[in-house]
């Protein structure tokens, strides 16, 4: 930004655009983008395999540890029990917020849910059209008793969410919508008991 004032300034024009202008312009031109963009682009599947935080493409493996901190900033500090359909050796178990993501690590699931646990930090690596990557924050598979498998991901956000939050979710969602054939299902939880619905209703919805 700095570089386009200076070649305003070069014009001299004395009615050149200040620093502070300029980067409201800078902010209105990129709120208007994202505001329109996000309605008009899509998904589509390209002929590679990237690298993530648990795959290396190069010998086609998934990795055996991660770095704790891809998975929170904050330990589970009381005694819980271990289990075993946890994605990692617990305890300790790692999270960010305590709503609803430690509420989600601890809670006591029922049979139906075979694996859980928190995605690394970069372990799919969905591309935003704003530019990066974004992950979902847990999986979870779910074992019915027709022996189908359901996998569902599930993105933890607070109620005061941001407009880059928003994006993230807008962008999940859609990309997870292209993914129904393989039972493959997404949720935004605000708190955890929106995932422990979902579970159910996944469970107990009858197979088409």
């Amino acid at each position: 930004m700095r570089y386009v004032l200076k070649a305003i300034k070069r014009l001299n024009n004395s009615e050149y655009l200040s620093y502070s202008s300029v980067k409201k312009l800078i902010r209105n031109f990129k709120a208007e983008f994202e505001k329109t963009y996000s309605q008009s682009y899509h998904y589509e599947a390209l002929d590679f395999q990237a690298r993530t935080s648990i795959f290396n493409p190069k010998d086609n493996t998934f990795v055996e540890s991660v770095n704790s901190g891809l998975l929170g900033v904050n330990q589970v500090e009381e005694k819980i029990s271990k289990d075993e359909r946890n994605l990692y050796d617990m305890p300790p178990v790692y999270y960010d917020s305590v709503h609803p993501e430690k509420d989600l690590l601890t809670h006591g699931y029922g049979n139906g849910v075979t694996v859980f646990g928190k995605l690394p930090k970069s372990a799919i690596k969905l591309p935003k059209f704003t530019g990066g990557t974004t992950t979902p924050d847990f999986i979870y598979v779910l074992e019915k008793g027709d022996t189908s498998s359901i996998y569902l991901l599930v993105e933890g956000k607070s109620e005061d969410k941001r407009e880059s939050d928003r994006l993230v979710i807008q962008g999940q969602e859609k990309f997870f919508e292209q993914l129904d054939k393989f039972k493959i299902e997404y949720q935004l939880a605000i708190d955890a008991q929106d995932v422990y619905q979902k579970i159910d209703d996944l469970l107990n919805a009858k197979t088409e």
